[in-house]
């Protein structure tokens, strides 16, 4: 009768035990929420075809989001993770005529990101798409504003050879840029790197941070030659107008640029070799029918090293 007492005690208790699990569960799901398009099955691409909200939610996808017209996907405090094998096998593509929004919550950064900072996820914007405190993690070839609009602010974006390519209009304010090119080269190279691009539309671009790296090693056989050629820009603006979108028409267009190239050469030594290295660097870059508003508060450093 003690053991029956005792195992008694012990079942009340697991009983008790699973009951509080339970609860804590609920009250997680709790915070999480989401209303309009589930979730895809593992190995699908999920299709936004009716307005969709997630709130707190950790999104896992094997897969790419496409949201179709006239619908709308808001993204707050959520974070995205996209499974990709190799870079650029998942993305995100708001469609012409839909609307995107990723934000931050009262309790959650937004985040996205690839499962291996190795494998990165890309970015085509073709309707609207409004970023909000959100890190943008692992980009592969940066953000591509194709066609509407693109605001941003108070955001990081961490990519690969390009930070944002606009050919459109865009609203750019408080936003980290880095950008890395790191590579490896067998006898000759090119390099195009850029943190910021306008070509058309108009841009409002404030208190921006972009950071530029070209990391490259180069190796030739012996008695050969190696042509590099590297196109490094902060900003590269083509007839773009800059100042000219609200709320922040004829705002001051204040930017910190670090420009950092290291280039490695190697052959064996036993013979010799000939490096040819052109490199064109700009921290800010203006062609066409460019206007610039109000350029002030300008940090730029710009850092060169080949050996």
């Amino acid at each position: 009768m003690l053991r029956g007492r005792h195992g008694g005690t012990i079942l009340l208790l697991v009983i008790a035990a699973v009951i509080a699990l339970a609860v804590v569960a609920m009250a997680d799901d709790a915070e999480a929420t989401w209303t309009g398009e589930p979730l895809p099955p593992w190995g699908n691409d999920w299709y936004i075809n009716q307005d969709t909200v997630y709130t707190d939610e950790t999104i896992r996808l094997d897969g790419n989001i496409y949201v179709w017209a006239p619908y709308t996907l808001s993204l707050d405090g959520c974070t995205v993770i996209f499974n990709c094998s190799y870079p650029g096998q998942h993305g995100i593509m708001p469609d012409w005529g839909s609307v995107l929004y990723m934000n931050d919550s009262a309790t959650n950064d937004g985040v996205v990101k690839s499962n291996t900072s190795s494998e990165d996820w890309w970015f085509e914007i073709y309707g609207e798409a409004y970023l909000n405190g959100v890190d943008l993690m692992d980009v592969d070839y940066g953000i591509w504003n194709w066609n509407t609009y693109l605001y941003m602010e108070g955001c990081t974006v961490s990519s690969t050879t390009y930070g944002i390519m606009s050919f459109t209009d865009g609203h750019i304010g408080n936003t980290t840029i880095n950008v890395l090119w790191d590579a490896f080269y067998w006898g000759g190279g090119f390099v195009e790197a850029i943190g910021v691009m306008g070509q058309g539309g108009a841009l409002a671009m404030y208190n921006l941070d972009i950071n530029v790296r070209v990391d490259i090693n180069e190796t030739i056989w012996p008695t050969s030659t190696f042509y590099g050629n590297y196109y490094v820009y902060g900003i590269y603006l083509y007839s773009t107008d800059v100042g000219k979108l609200q709320p922040t028409v004829n705002s001051e267009f204040s930017i910190s640029i670090d420009i950092d190239i290291v280039v490695n050469n190697y052959y064996d030594t036993t013979g010799y070799a000939s490096f040819y290295n052109y490199v064109y660097t700009r921290a800010i870059y203006m062609r066409g029918d460019t206007v610039c508003r109000a350029i002030n508060n300008i940090d730029i450093d710009i850092n060169e090293d080949i050996t």
